[in-house]
């Protein structure tokens, strides 16, 4: 071997050595969908706590909520990475089956924003979704007189966090003495949620008084519909999960009030849960109950609601539609 040779082996040696020497430990954060900002502010808090820690945080977020075969394939591909955690947004029970081989290697999983079953994890870090839309439900009931027509405008009966909170809501507002009128599923998608709520309210929204939505999506969706009709009559809208778009829509009348929940602490939560069980700490007792706040113009300028706000500040994410 020549000079020269040799002299380039060594060098490509010694700089794929000092590769290794950098590469840091991983922790994975698999959502359960993507499009979000509550996603990404949940990313910006896990990322936060890695950062503090000096392990890198791999993010992976399937398109839809329904991608059940997109998420099975994703803890797949990370679990080669051989990370030291795992933090998933389960989608159904069924993924199961692709957690197993993480608890197989050892690798701790921390459980984030609903309580699916997908057996046993290291710890569980969620809102109540059922106290969510709970809140949203008592501040329908103090904004609109007895037995106002109020519309739930669902996301999808396969989406459990979503599902939680319109029973939340609904089962308060039927003791509220209310009229709770049929409304359609809305879908996962934008374009599903927009596709079924624009006729929807185009055919009922002089007639009905209150809508729900129970995330940040179908929020979205159907105050995009409002907007785009130029209703003369504005039903009270609440909906669930906070963005700037969102906010813009408050503070121009046309959405009422927003349950906002605190996704940059499950995230920095998270991480740190992750942490702490591969120093050995033991595993989380039931379940941590990150507290949700109700936004309106009045609670704007309170200093928990604007605690929680900063949080989303820090994310630089346009609402997609």
């Amino acid at each position: 071997m020549g000079w020269r040779r040799l002299t380039m082996c060594l060098l490509w040696g010694a700089l794929l050595c000092g590769e290794v020497a950098q590469a840091k430990e991983c922790v994975v954060l698999v959502t359960a969908s993507s499009g979000r900002q509550f996603w990404r502010v949940v990313e910006s808090g896990a990322r936060s706590a890695a950062n503090e820690a000096g392990v890198e945080l791999l993010f992976r977020e399937p398109k839809d909520e329904l991608a059940i075969v997109e998420q099975v394939a994703i803890l797949g591909d990370t679990l080669r990475r051989k990370c030291r955690g795992l933090l998933l947004v389960p989608q159904t029970p069924s993924i199961s089956s692709a957690v197993q081989p993480w608890r197989d290697a050892g690798i701790p999983i921390v459980q984030l924003d609903r309580d699916i079953d997908i057996g046993p994890v290291y710890a569980k870090i969620m809102s109540d979704n059922y106290a969510t839309g709970v809140m949203a439900g008592q501040a329908m009931l103090s904004a609109l007189p007895e037995h106002s027509r109020i519309a739930v405008l669902r996301m999808s009966a396969e989406v459990l966090s979503t599902t939680q909170r319109e029973q939340g809501f609904i089962d308060v507002v039927s003791r509220g003495k209310m009229t709770l009128v049929p409304a359609p599923y809305l879908g996962t998608s934008m374009a599903e949620i927009r596709h079924a709520a624009g006729p929807y309210l185009e055919k009922n929204a002089g007639w009905v008084q209150g809508l729900f939505t129970p995330n940040e999506r179908t929020t979205m969706g159907v105050q995009a519909e409002l907007r785009r009709l130029h209703l003369k009559q504005m039903p009270l809208h609440i909906g669930v999960d906070y963005n700037h778009y969102l906010l813009n829509a408050m503070q121009e009348g046309r959405l009422q009030g927003m349950v906002v929940q605190q996704p940059w602490q499950m995230g920095y939560q998270g991480v740190k849960w992750i942490l702490a069980a591969k120093q050995g700490g033991p595993a989380m007792k039931g379940v941590q109950i990150l507290p949700t706040l109700l936004l309106t113009p009045e609670t704007l300028s309170a200093a928990p609601v604007q605690q929680v706000l900063k949080t989303y500040g820090e994310v630089d994410h346009a609402p997609v539609f």
